[in-house]
């Protein structure tokens, strides 16, 4: 009796359960995922290298990404984690470490000197990203673009002063839309992991947060932020690692 109660159990249980295969989603990301390179890729690449997973990879705009993360089992992004996000989603990393910060022209006179200055305002922020749920929560005004070159491309044109960007992302636009930005205030730490299906096994879970905590000891992350060194404003990031 015991064998057909289990038996009838397993008829219920996803196939893919048990498997081994990975799909990994990535959204557009420059600098971090452009493409098939960027240093996001470079360090999901060295995490999977060698381990005993087939990793198929689909290029999905991050909303969609979410989507099917949280129906589909042995899904994984990489995407920003929140408070929102916590419980939603199982956590490999982060492969990513840095600072959100408000910028604005470099020659606005605007002067935040703590979040509260910067609530007279309404902020530019990218969809997708936790910093819009993070700003709600205190109470900012935002205003959500599709991505932080259209945000960049706003505050060169002044349509609004301030921007809340992952510092490392604000540099790459700044320089690739010819405009001259100022840090006004660090908001945040930002943590980038991959987020995983709630029902991905644990063995799965925790060989990926091994294999990426041995990559922090030997330094082999700080090696691929070294890589980008001189491309990117990345000086910041490496307080991190």
């Amino acid at each position: 009796m015991k064998k057909i109660i289990i038996l009838l159990l397993l008829l219920y249980i996803p196939a893919n359960i048990f498997a081994k295969d990975i799909t990994l989603m990535l959204s557009e990301f420059p600098p971090y995922i452009e493409g098939n390179k960027g240093l996001a890729i470079d360090i999901l690449n060295e995490i999977f290298k060698g381990a005993d997973y087939t990793v198929k990879t689909e290029k999905v705009p991050l909303s969609r990404a979410i989507y099917r993360i949280k129906r589909n089992i042995n899904t994984c992004a990489p995407i920003q984690r929140s408070q929102e996000r916590e419980t939603l989603f199982k956590w490999v990393g982060p492969i990513l470490i840095t600072q959100t910060a408000l910028f604005s022209r470099s020659d606005d006179p605007i002067k935040i000197d703590v979040l509260k200055d910067a609530f007279n305002y309404k902020i530019m922020v990218a969809r997708g990203s936790a910093d819009a749920d993070y700003l709600k929560g205190f109470g900012a005004k935002i205003e959500i673009a599709n991505n932080d070159d259209y945000n960049s491309k706003k505050l060169k044109r002044k349509r609004l002063r301030l921007w809340a960007a992952d510092i490392i992302i604000a540099s790459y636009y700044a320089k690739k839309n010819d405009l001259k930005i100022k840090k006004q205030l660090s908001i945040s730490t930002t943590l980038v992991p991959l987020a995983f299906n709630i029902n991905t096994p644990d063995s799965i879970i925790n060989h990926l947060n091994e294999q990426l905590n041995k990559m922090y000891k030997d330094g082999t992350i700080k090696k691929f932020y070294d890589k980008y060194r001189k491309r990117l404003n990345i000086e910041e990031a490496f307080y991190f690692l």
